[in-house]
Formats: structure tokens, sequence, C-alpha cells
């Protein structure tokens, strides 16, 4: 909340809105004095949704109508291309939940088309089982999509909550989706993206397939839509890994319903065992294993499947898909002979705890054309700047999470204490329990259709695009070689917890080791990613065993550990490159950038994509005439000290200027993004952007990488070969206590923005859980370098182990 706003600001703000009269505005002129207990009130006696009340506290009064027809009341989600609204037909007193796009992706060839072939595809039936599509509109000359509202919860939101369903449930479930399925193979659509995310279920137990984004058109279907399919979606791999049939992964615009059918099955999957198909792996690992292995039998997770129930799944999910149902209405009936009696409706625990009915409709009066033109004056006393919420809203608009300046008490607060403050109040009918925090407000509840659709890409659906050459080229590393490090893993006393926090670089790789080494030694690791800067703020405050750093602690900070704890010992865990990803859509090639273009970009000296300077680069790439949105972390970050150390090191005017550190002054404003996933869902959702980000999250998202050109003048691809080849020309000069750098590397194969994270650790541990922290930290660089590759990260050198065996010999545990 601005601190200037008052209560009768705030009052003016929510006049100059739309959303209320004076003749409802009129009573809380006597209201509260402080503007966040008036929004409560007026959240409270349902005249405001939380959303709408925490916008406006923010002094944001415009955009909260769509055309004359359609009033904000919620965002339901949003994603690389857009966002999904929870509105009220003002017209017709209802509910519906609107697509918009983004404004900045109207002007991309192709997206307008694609969005509306969604919407063709949508509206092309007319069936109970599928989400049905109203209308398709403009608001100031941004397209949007009308969609049914269905007051319920993903079958992937239901399992992730409840744990499995029973097996007579989850195949009536999945029977529903099949007859579904049916409906849309009669007018020549495949949907080519189901899994439990896009199955929706609401409170009477029916089922709806969501999310046509990808769907294909067969048969008169594609003349009809002038083969949209093919134009847009050529050398991409659509639909979602975890479910994706194998020929889906071969010719994404070649297959047929058997694909549905292949990915209904992984559904069956998930909601009978509540594991994705194939657990853990990298995007490469997926498609492959979809194409030679099978899951782990649901019986064996759940011997209360039937083996009829488990032959049903097999059956729908062969590898051929002449070995299939060749149908949806086969899968429909091989469910039919198994039981004829249907589910019961979900329990109301299960169910969102705010129903639909509990928004208040008809509030508002027909919005003046001020109104929806956004010309309204500003109320005269200061707020925050008025950045609408509806389709004029900027691309990188703040999220309802933003914080505000002060709190119902008049003093700072986060955004998250009014967000609790205002959302507390969201009513409930009597027949309801009252929710029981913050998570259970009305955004909770609206995430009945909060499935965004694929050509949004918000982690469901993902439009994934063909990986880089340079990737599907990269020379295999050979296995470590052997060494005279530690033997099998000895198990020690069970109930021994290593806590460990910082780096997102290195999570992935954490996360896999601690699932290994529980098992074998019976060591538990609970490592959470914070960034960098804060896990090394953790260690220092003594509240983790070790942190996580992609950047080495400095010399002050190894004073300021050793006051606290001691000297401290830096375990070199993993090596990775920092890769520069951006969002140029239509451009297939693999891009090139020299050292003096990438810290020009982000010095602010080149700010257009059609630069001569990058044209001179890439000869043969027709850039567009589109401005370059930098994006860079906001947290304390080891990846922004590698990418930093990089610029520094080749760009003499950064190193006098923002220079080296977890957190700079960046030159340019851009954009923020917190953790590397973070920043990769940033650069995907911004059309123009350009970003830096570690290798493996940008292979997760699907986000193309530039080819970096490195001292010796080679365009070098960040692959693990090149990035071994960079740490074993710099480790000659490592020092001692292993905090070296070798960004920049010389040698023709080494990748120039290449980086290490370290395990810090005291050389002091306590009897206990000291023994068990460096045995495990040195079977992680000895047996647990094995599994690197499998993560995209580069194994550590022999002759760096060596070193890093000594300096956990200078470790020591006592009292």
């Amino acid at each position: 909340m601005p601190p200037t706003q008052t209560r009768d600001t705030f009052l003016t703000l929510v006049e100059r809105s739309g959303l209320l009269g004076p003749e409802r505005i009129g009573a809380y002129r006597e209201g509260p004095e402080n503007p966040v207990e008036l929004a409560r009130a007026l959240v409270r006696d349902r005249l405001l949704t939380p959303y709408q009340a925490q916008q406006l506290l923010r002094g944001k009064y415009r955009g909260y109508f769509l055309t004359e027809k359609y009033k904000v009341l919620d965002e339901l989600g949003r994603g690389g291309m857009g966002r999904v609204l929870l509105c009220e037909h003002l017209l017709l007193q209802k509910l519906v939940a609107l697509k918009l796009l983004n404004s900045s992706w109207t002007n991309v060839p192709g997206t307008a088309e694609r969005f509306l072939r969604e919407a063709r595809a949508s509206a092309a039936v007319d069936h109970p089982n599928i989400v049905r599509v109203y209308d398709v509109d403009r608001a100031a000359g941004v397209p949007f999509m009308v969609m049914e509202f269905v007051d319920g919860k993903n079958l992937h939101q239901l399992v992730a909550e409840h744990g499995p369903l029973a097996p007579a449930r989850a195949a009536e479930y999945v029977r529903q989706a099949a007859v579904g399925l049916e409906a849309a193979r009669s007018v020549g659509l495949v949907h080519r993206d189901i899994k439990p995310a896009n199955l929706l279920l609401d409170r009477a137990g029916v089922i709806r397939l969501a999310d046509l984004g990808l769907a294909r058109f067969l048969g008169d279907a594609i003349r009809r839509n002038e083969n949209l399919t093919q134009q847009f979606d050529p050398n991409s791999v659509l639909g979602t890994l975890d479910f994706i049939a194998p020929e889906q992964a071969d010719n994404s615009s070649a297959v047929d319903i058997r694909a549905d059918i292949y990915s209904l099955g992984h559904t069956l999957y998930y909601l009978l065992t509540g594991k994705m198909p194939f657990g853990n792996g990298s995007t490469a690992q997926k498609l492959m294993w979809h194409q030679l292995r099978h899951p782990e039998p649901p019986s064996v997770l759940r011997p209360e499947v039937s083996a009829e129930l488990e032959a049903v799944f097999r059956r729908m999910t062969e590898k051929d898909p002449g070995d299939r149902y060749q149908t949806p209405a086969e899968v429909v009936a091989a469910f039919r002979a198994l039981s004829s009696v249907p589910a019961p409706p979900p329990s109301p625990e299960e169910m969102p705890r705010v129903r639909a009915d509990s928004f208040l409709l008809g509030l508002s009066p027909p919005p003046s054309q001020a109104v929806l033109s956004g010309s309204v004056p500003a109320p005269p006393t200061p707020t925050t700047t008025d950045t609408a919420v509806g389709p004029s809203l900027p691309a990188k608009a703040a999220s309802p999470s933003s914080s505000h300046p002060a709190g119902g008490d008049g003093q700072p607060a986060s955004g998250s204490d009014v967000l609790r403050s205002v959302r507390a109040e969201v009513p409930n009918p009597p027949a309801e329990p009252a929710p029981s925090g913050p998570a259970r407000g009305s955004r909770r509840v609206l995430l009945a259709f909060v499935v965004l659709l694929g050509a949004l890409g918000t982690g469901g659906a993902v439009w994934f695009l063909s990986p880089p050459k340079e990737v599907v080229k990269d020379k295999p590393l050979p296995p470590p070689p052997p060494d005279s490090g530690p033997g099998p893993v000895v198990p020690v006393p069970s109930g021994v917890v290593l806590t460990g926090e910082g780096s997102s670089f290195v999570d992935p790789m954490m996360q896999h080791w601690a699932g290994l080494y529980q098992p074998a030694a019976g060591v538990t690791v609970k490592y959470t990613k914070s960034g960098s800067s804060a896990g090394v703020r953790a260690l220092l405050d003594k509240r983790v065993m070790f942190s996580g750093t992609d950047a080495h602690l400095t010399n002050a900070q190894l004073l300021e550990a050793e006051a606290i704890g001691g000297p401290v010992v830096h375990v070199p865990l993993v090596m990775g490159a920092v890769v520069v990803t951006y969002n140029l859509p239509g451009e297939k090639k693999t891009l090139r950038f020299n050292s003096a273009v990438l810290a020009d970009i982000y010095l602010g000296k080149i700010t257009k994509w059609n630069d001569d300077a990058l044209r001179a680069c890439n000869p043969g790439v027709a850039f567009p005439n589109l401005p370059i949105t930098v994006a860079h972390r906001k947290d304390g970050s080891g990846t922004t000290f590698i990418w930093t150390d990089y610029l520094s090191k080749v760009s003499g005017e950064w190193k006098a200027g923002p220079g080296v550190g977890n957190v700079i002054q960046w030159p340019v404003e851009g954009v923020g993004a917190d953790k590397n996933d973070g920043m990769a869902n940033e650069v995907r959702r911004t059309v123009g952007a350009i970003g830096y980000v570690e290798h493996g999250f940008a292979l997760t998202k699907n986000l193309p990488f530039a080819n970096i050109e490195n001292e010796a003048g080679e365009y070098v691809a960040p692959t693990l070969a090149s990035v071994t080849a960079a740490a074993a020309a710099e480790l000659q000069t490592c020092p001692a206590d292993l905090r070296f750098r070798f960004t920049n590397a010389r040698g023709r194969e080494s990748y120039p923005i290449s980086g290490i994270t370290w395990a810090v650790l005291y050389k002091k541990q306590p009897a206990g859980t000291g023994k068990p922290l460096v045995e495990f930290l040195r079977w992680a660089v000895h047996d647990g370098q094995k599994y690197a590759t499998d993560l995209q990260y580069a194994p550590l050198p022999p002759a760096l182990v060596k070193r890093i065996d000594a300096v956990l010999d200078t470790v020591t545990v006592g009292p």
C-alpha cells in the first residue's frame, strides 16, 4: 500500500476503478481509516474480491473490465504467453474463465493464428467431458478466449494433496476422460497433451478435458483450419515429457488419437501410484525411456490394483501404436467391463474450500467508456505506479505476490502480510468449513480451472523445441577413471540428518545424490535451494551444516566465519556451464555471441536484436527489429557470480563498473528473477529476452542457448566436454584452498562461462554428525560423480578429486 494512501483516497480508487458505484461506496465513507482494514471490510462483505483489494491497495485502479461484458475477479494463473483470469460475465451474471494473450506477443508472427486455432479446436466439440469455449474477442487489441469455469480441482492437484486414488475411482475418471477423447476424435481432433493436470474434476464427480492448445486437426478439419498444425508445429516436440507417446516425440505433427490413449494410460498410472511413470530424468532421458522402457507395474506399488486393470493399463501404453486400443471408445468399453458402478462425488475436503457461489455477482454498474479505455484520471494523492490489471498490462506487470510498503498497522509489511490480512477474509457458505490459512483463499479455490493451456506454457503443457544441435552432437564423456577413493558406503546409525542450503545450480544433483545415499548409508541429506548468498548466510548463522555455493567465500566472509565457528573448507562438488539463453520467436539457428557483444548488451549499449554487432556474429540470421529485454538474477546468486566474473574478465568497462558479485547494481533495469528456474521461466515468457542460466535448467525448460566465443577465438557450445576442458586448463593454477575460477579459460575447446559449486563447511565438526557429513562429501566427489553426466553436470577431474581428499583430511571431528 502506498504510504500516502488514506481511507478517502482508497475509496476514490475503488470508485474510479468502476468496480463499485457511489451508492455502495457511501456506506464505507465512515469506515476504518486504515485502508488495509477498509479493504478487509469490503472483502468480508463480498463487495471486492481479495485480488481486487490487493491491486487497489497497490494503487492500481484501471483494467478491471475486458470490453463491456467481463469484469476481472481474480488471476488464476499466468505463463509465457498470457494469463487466465476468473471473470464475471456482466450481462449473464455468471462466472467464466478468460485466457488472455500477453500484448507483447500480438506482433509475433503466427501467435494470433495459434491462439485462434486453439479456440477453434475447443469450440469444434460441445461435450460434457470437455471444457467448453464460449467466445473469442479482443480488448485493447489483445485477443482473449472465453471458456467454461469449472468449480473443482485438476487430478494432479487432487493426487498431490490427498494421495493416490482407489483403483475403481481412478478407472472411472480415466473412463470419463476417454469418453471426452472419443468426442474430440469424432470431430477430427487429437489432443496431444493428455495428463492429470488437464483433467478437471468438478464437485459432482464429472471429468472435463482442458487445454486444447496443442490439439491437431485431422481429416476435413485440416482443410477447415488451413493445416495450422503443420504451419506452427514443424521441428517441435509437443506435449508433456512424463506422458508423451513415443511416436509423438518423433513427429508431433503426424500422430493420431492413439498417442492420446498412450498419454491417458500413463495418467492412469499417476492416479494409481502418485508417481510419474519414469521418475526423475533429463529431457533426453525421458524421451528415450518412453521409446524403450516400461514403468514399474502399478501392482508392485499398489497391490490392490487388479490384474485386469493392470492389463488395460499395459495395452494403453504399448510402445507400438498398433498394439494399443485403437480408439477411445475401445478404452471406454474396457473400463466398463471392469466395473459399471460409478464413482461417488469427491468429498468436500477434496474440493476447494471456497465455492464458486461465494462470489457476489451483479455488483458493478456497466463500465463507462472512460473506464474501458483506461482514461479515468488518477486520484490527486500520489500512489504506486498505476499499472493496469487488464489487457493494458505490460508483459511484466507485478504479480499479486509482490510486496507492499505498509501493512494494517501502518508499519512496513511484506506482500505476504497483506496477502494474509486481506485474503483471510474470503467468506464461505455456512455448509463449508472456514479456510485454514492464506493458501485457502480464493486463489486456491479458483485453481479449478487454473490449467493454463499449451500455448501459455506455464509448466504444464510445454511446447518443446528441438534441442540445439550442439547438445545432440556432444561427445559422451568417458566414465571417471577408477581411483583409490572410498569403497562401499558403510552404514551409520539411522536417524542422522545432514542439512545444507544454497545454490540452485547444484540442487538437482544434490537431490539425486540424497535419494541414492540414504538407502545405502542410512543418512538423510536435506538440501534447500535458496541461492548461494542465502546458503552462505545460513552456514555463518549455523543454521545448516554446509552451504552450497557457486561463488567461493570472500576474504571478509572467511574472517567472519572464523570468528563464529572457526576456519572453513571448500569442497568442489560438480562443474557446469552458465549458458546465454534467449527468446527470439521463429529463429531456428543456434545464435553466437562474442564477449564484446554480451558485455555491451548487459551494459545497455546494444538494445536491439538487429544491431550490427549481433549480425556480424551471426551471418545469415535475419534478426527482427525487436528490443532486447535484459534478464538477470535479483537474488544472491552464485550463477550471477560466475556470469559477472566472466564479464569482468572480458570487459574492462564492466570490471571498472558493476564488477563481480552474487548481487550487483545492474546497469540495465531489465527484468529480475529468483533462482535459475525463475530466470529460465522469465526468459521463456518474455519475447525478446536474453538471460543467463545454468545449463541443466535451460535444457529442462527447452530454451535455446548460444555458442560463445572463447579466449582462443573459437565459438564453443556449452557441453560437458567443453566445461571439463576449461577446468583442466586452469587446474594448474588452482590454490591450495580450492577457491578457484575458470571463466574465460584458455584452450580452443574450453567453454568460457564455466563454473564450479562448492560445499562449504566448518573445519571443526561436532561429534555425531561431523563424520557422516565428511563421509557423504567423500562419496559425492568419488562414487557420486558417475551420476553427474545424467543431469548435465561435468564430473570433477581426477586430479582435483585427489586435492579434495587432502582438504577433507583436514576436517576434525570432536565434542
